[in-house]
């Protein structure tokens, strides 16, 4: 009888711990990402690798937005993010390799902090996954409200339009497979002026 009452007491803490572990992780997440999760709930399986991640190398952090992930392959995911930390907002990308155990290993491209007095922000990301796929992703925080639109001209002259829904400040653009070089960035008003261009 001792035993199956310890044995209870045991079940008892480790469901606790488990449910203060989901809070912690709820409590760190935007309204955003929560709601993301809610709508498509396999999309936990990049945020809480990333929530892990950033727990051992940032500390306590709060406000992780995911914006965007995109298969590279078969084992691979990108994914470009913003969080809170010390009171300053930092924006930075991921890549996440699922290994043969079905665990996800996060390789991050050095996370910087979000800089507000410029019209808008870009960093970027590139290499090649194990399985020799390229990737590429340019993104970045927008933070003149007449920006409408991020425009992205190639080397290769095409040209990739992020148009900007209502409130949304943050754009991601993403190469798989290969890597063609970017010229300039702009971002654009809604009658098509260039407001600021990054390079």
């Amino acid at each position: 009888m001792r035993r199956l009452i310890l044995l209870s007491s045991l079940i008892v803490a480790i469901s606790t711990i488990s449910g203060c572990a989901t809070q912690n992780q709820n409590s760190q997440l935007s309204s955003l990402t929560q709601n993301t999760i809610s709508q498509d709930p396999s999309f936990k399986n990049y945020v809480t690798p990333v929530i892990n991640y950033l727990n051992s190398k940032v500390g306590r952090f709060s406000n992780l937005n995911i914006f965007q992930t995109k298969s590279v392959d078969q084992s691979d995911q990108i994914a470009s993010f913003t969080y809170d930390f010390n009171g300053h907002s930092y924006e930075g990308s991921a890549l996440l390799n699922k290994n043969s155990d079905g665990k996800w290993n996060v390789f991050f491209s050095s996370p910087k902090n979000t800089i507000t007095n410029k019209k808008f922000t870009i960093y970027n990301m590139s290499g090649t996954t194990e399985q020799n796929s390229k990737y590429f992703l340019l993104a970045g925080t927008v933070n003149d409200k007449s920006i409408s639109a991020i425009r992205i001209t190639l080397f290769n002259n095409q040209i990739a339009q992020i148009q900007l829904g209502n409130g949304q400040t943050h754009y991601a653009y993403i190469q798989t497979g290969h890597s063609t070089g970017v010229m300039h960035v702009q971002g654009i008003n809604n009658s098509g002026k260039v407001i600021a261009t990054a390079y």
